[in-house]
């Protein structure tokens, strides 16, 4: 089906002004824009009067956590629900998403293992709303030593093989991206986001097995250090960057290219 949208502003993302015109809608692609007083083909197409509002493309959530508990319609005092009400949340945070706007998100971790991969699959075929998405696996932080024991599976696992299994392991349920807690977080303790997670063995492993298995990487990277080790071991997306030095912008800056950048500067300020 094909639609017009009249009687707007459209902001385009190119950098320029807001200006008046129309816009044609075929199928799902933009074939024509107009500034007025041109106007765009009315042929074979629904006409929607946008009664002067903004027209934009939508918006992208770079730092998506679908499965945390709390949204704008609900809040849950702390990060843990059990697994039906963690599936109905994720369906819900998707839906709440699209309806603002936001027509991709692109995970930056969930707290179970499979399922954002399974709503992603609801999603595509149209059984439930929500924006296009790049789902995760599980994050992956190092384990206590003391905890582990003989069953636990790769996600558990120690040192460059372990990390490696585990990119591996999610490329194969379904993931897309993987995220890894390169430095620590001192929300959680403080001091931690000045400490280093990963050996650097253990994050060029990931990175190889990640292009091998053909997923991206995505990295909760809030030292200086920690930025530069997800630069070098090639990660998608680096979240934070909070006390990037010099020397770590710069890396940034020279793989602007292939690597993206969202600094959350509103988790740090609340």
């Amino acid at each position: 089906m094909n639609h017009v949208f009249t009687n707007v502003r459209i902001f385009d993302g190119s950098g320029s002004a807001p200006f008046p015109g129309e816009l044609r809608v075929e199928g799902n692609r933009i074939a024509a824009v107009a500034a007025s007083p041109e106007q765009v083909s009315r042929d074979d197409a629904v006409v929607i009067d946008g009664d002067g509002g903004v027209l934009m493309p939508g918006l992208v959530e770079a730092h998506a956590h679908l499965t945390w508990p709390t949204s704008v319609e609900k809040f849950v005092p702390g990060m843990y629900q059990p697994p039906e009400e963690l599936a109905l949340t994720a369906a819900r945070n998707a839906r709440i998403l699209l309806d603002h706007g936001f027509t991709s998100a692109y995970s930056a971790g969930a707290l179970s293992k499979k399922l954002e991969i399974a709503l992603n699959e609801h999603i595509v075929s149209g059984g439930l709303p929500g924006p296009r998405l790049i789902p995760s696996s599980v994050e992956r932080e190092p384990p206590n030593v003391t905890d582990l024991d003989p069953g636990h599976v790769a996600e558990h696992a120690l040192g460059a093989e372990g990390v490696r299994q585990f990119v591996k392991e999610c490329a194969e349920i379904g993931a897309k991206a993987v995220k890894f807690l390169i430095s620590g977080e001192s929300a959680l303790k403080p001091g931690a986001s000045h400490e280093l997670l990963y050996t650097e063995e253990e994050l060029m492993a990931a990175g190889e097995q990640a292009r091998q298995s053909d997923v991206w990487l995505t990295g909760h990277a809030h030292a200086a250090q920690a930025v530069k080790l997800g630069v070098k071991a090639g990660f998608r997306v680096l979240y934070h960057c909070t006390y990037a030095d010099q020397e770590a912008v710069d890396l940034l800056a020279s793989h602007k290219d292939r690597l993206f950048v969202a600094p959350t500067i509103g988790i740090v300020q609340a």
